[in-house]
């Protein structure tokens, strides 16, 4: 992971332990994690979340749980909301190919985790 001088010691704790517990759930599903949005620009203000988009092959409401129980699990932890943004591939593409403002965003400021 690139390092972003503005992220606090708990928050990069935070992200650690969300890409690791996303990986291990997910395993081979997971096609790629990226932090974006105002913590990944550095235009942040002090209550600012950690908006990371997971991109997963497949979705299901079983996959979504599992993030989403990793996001709390590392909220109660940490006191730091990683706010996850589930998309497949195929959403992804569909959205680029939309030239939606959010996924130029990921893609011009997000840093891969």
């Amino acid at each position: 992971m690139k390092v972003i001088d503005w992220l606090t010691s708990e928050e990069i704790k935070a992200i650690g332990d969300f890409k690791k517990g996303v990986s291990h759930g997910l395993g081979e599903n997971l096609k790629r994690l990226r932090l974006f949005g105002s913590k990944a620009r550095g235009d942040y203000e002090r209550e600012s979340d950690l908006d990371v988009l997971v991109l997963v092959s497949e979705r299901s409401y079983k996959i979504d749980r599992q993030i989403t129980d990793v996001s709390a699990d590392v909220m109660c932890e940490y006191l730091v909301r990683v706010s996850p943004f589930i998309l497949t591939e195929e959403q992804y593409n569909m959205l680029k190919s939309l030239e939606r403002r959010i996924i130029r965003d990921i893609e011009e400021e997000g840093v891969d985790l």
